[in-house]
């Protein structure tokens, strides 16, 4: 297993992800999909300074923020916006 790559703030990344029975999660997922089948994929960040931070997507997927072995609770969700490439931001 590989050590899930870490990201910055205000950067944008493509990530390619894995079989999801080849991810090792440091927590277990908050939404069920049905097993291994499909894909996942882990990434580190460390934020600077406390706070809010958005988390914003081109496709439709599941995102889990973990912090300290737990997850942590989404303060809200757009999907679908009609703008562009933009599909979901988690805040």
């Amino acid at each position: 297993m590989h050590r899930a790559p870490k990201v910055g703030e205000d950067e944008l990344y493509a990530v390619t992800l894995a079989r999801r029975a080849d991810v090792a999660f440091v927590h277990a997922p908050g939404k069920s999909v049905g097993g291994n089948a499909g894909t996942a994929g882990l990434l580190r960040f460390h934020p600077k300074h406390a706070g809010l931070y958005r988390i914003t997507l081109d496709a439709g997927v599941w995102i889990d923020v973990v912090n300290g072995g737990q997850l942590v609770d989404s303060n809200g969700f757009r999907g679908r916006q009609p703008c562009g490439p933009i599909h979901k931001s988690v805040e």
